[in-house]
């Protein structure tokens, strides 16, 4: 029989988790918004997901940035106590400036909720365990104990994510492609015009904007060089386009191959992140133009006038030639622009190789030259050897279709659990805990 005492006691204890349940619902803090989470399976998935870090550990570092809240709220030298925080966790708040400590701030009030349904599930698992002979309590403690239990992993998964942020997200509004050939000459061209038409045909049924910067044919109709810009808005283009960077290859009998042999072949995919600032048109003292007759077929207006414009980028001797149109003026504006989405995007690239360095330290992150998927037309298969996932049906893969996106989402949610875990790892490795 339940004492009166102890039957207060846990009414108590349901009326603080549900008092709980109500604040967490109405702090912003409690769970990071995302709207990506809407549409996005994987994000709709992520906070089931289970960190490959020790639970104890993970919680006692949750405690550890707590006390470096509450000591800095309460030091009256603030700027000498914030330079003394550990450098993976300053580049991880944002550096030294005061979004920092508003971001450390929100995730201290977080972990005094989660010390507090900590607090809670003590207390239940004591009163379940007095109810072990009473079958109708026992049942009832058990649910809410699982209920709690559901609570705190949401509280935690919340901490990571307000902690551990996507940074290829941050600042930019989509993505940079280029697509080469590799190795095996024309069959190799053809299939990076399969390529780049997944590409173009992906990015039309997720409503993403592409624009075609520089597509370069050869004799053979098949694919030179393409390089596009993607838009989404919000910087998930990247985040999902950036796993296509590294070694395509392909395995099939080329349409032109009379013997049925199996060919091997490969694509080269560079990928990154497009600015969200507005491109800062070329200096004029930098650029060398010149202006000659077109090349190819076109006639004899085409072959005898100055229309296609060569321009050259004297600092970085880039040079990009378009004889695209009749026009002059037409074809020197195309050339321009082209030139500058180049010359920006190498400045991109030596700006990306700096960013994060503490982080790319800590997660040791693929090279993006490695051999990431092979495309085996006479099984119809595509295996993706990062994550060992093989799937069927490669026309509907190359058609960018559901089959496409979804391997999309499962690389992008593998590399998230990855880096996300790789980076509490080092954090807590760094606090000595």
């Amino acid at each position: 029989m339940l004492c009166c005492s102890r039957w207060m006691q846990l009414t108590a204890t349901y009326s603080k988790l549900r008092h709980y349940s109500k604040l967490g619902a109405s702090l912003d803090i409690f769970r990071v918004k995302n709207e990506r989470s809407k549409n996005c399976p994987i994000f709709r998935s992520y906070a089931t997901n289970a960190f490959a870090v020790d639970d104890q550990k993970l919680i006692k570092y949750f405690f550890h940035l707590k006390k470096l809240n509450d000591e800095f709220v309460s030091s009256k030298h603030k700027g000498e106590n914030r330079h003394a925080w550990p450098e993976l966790l300053l580049e991880e708040l944002g550096g030294r400036g005061k979004s920092a400590m508003e971001r450390l701030f929100n995730i201290s009030t977080v972990v005094e909720m989660l010390n507090e349904r900590l607090h809670d599930l003590g207390e239940i698992e004591k009163l379940s365990k007095e109810f072990e002979t009473d079958e109708e309590m026992f049942k009832e403690t058990e649910i809410e104990r699982q209920s709690l239990e559901d609570e705190i992993s949401e509280i935690k998964t919340s901490i990571v994510e307000s902690l551990v942020t996507d940074k290829d997200s941050e600042d930019n509004d989509g993505a940079v492609l280029e697509v080469t050939p590799g190795i095996g000459g024309v069959e190799a061209a053809m299939f990076a015009t399969e390529i780049f038409d997944m590409y173009q045909k992906f990015c039309h049924r997720s409503g993403y904007d592409l624009d075609v910067v520089e597509y370069d044919m050869g004799e053979n109709g098949a694919l030179v060089k393409a390089n596009v810009v993607v838009s989404s808005g919000d910087g998930y283009a990247y985040s999902l386009f950036k796993h296509e960077a590294g070694i395509h290859r392909v395995q099939r009998v080329p349409k032109t191959e009379k013997s049925g042999r199996l060919h091997t072949s490969t694509v080269s995919v560079a990928v990154l992140p497009k600015s969200n600032e507005v491109l800062p048109p070329l200096q004029r003292k930098d650029l060398k133009i010149t202006f000659s007759k077109s090349s190819g077929n076109g006639g004899q207006h085409a072959n005898s006038t100055l229309s296609c414009a060569v321009v050259c980028h004297i600092p970085t001797g880039t040079i990009v030639r378009v004889e695209e149109t009749r026009c002059q003026k037409t074809n020197l504006d195309r050339a321009q622009q082209k030139l500058t989405h180049i010359v920006h995007s190498e400045v991109m690239k030596a700006k990306q190789a700096q960013v994060n360095s503490v982080r790319r330290k800590q997660t040791r992150s693929r090279e993006r030259s490695d051999k990431i998927r092979t495309y085996n037309f006479h099984h119809s298969r595509i295996t993706d050897h990062r994550v060992g996932v093989t799937l069927s049906g490669i026309e509907e893969f190359l058609n960018g279709g559901a089959v496409f996106e979804k391997l999309l989402y499962k690389l992008e949610e593998n590399s998230l659990t990855e880096e996300r875990a790789a980076v509490i790892q080092a954090l807590i490795d760094e606090a000595n805990l």
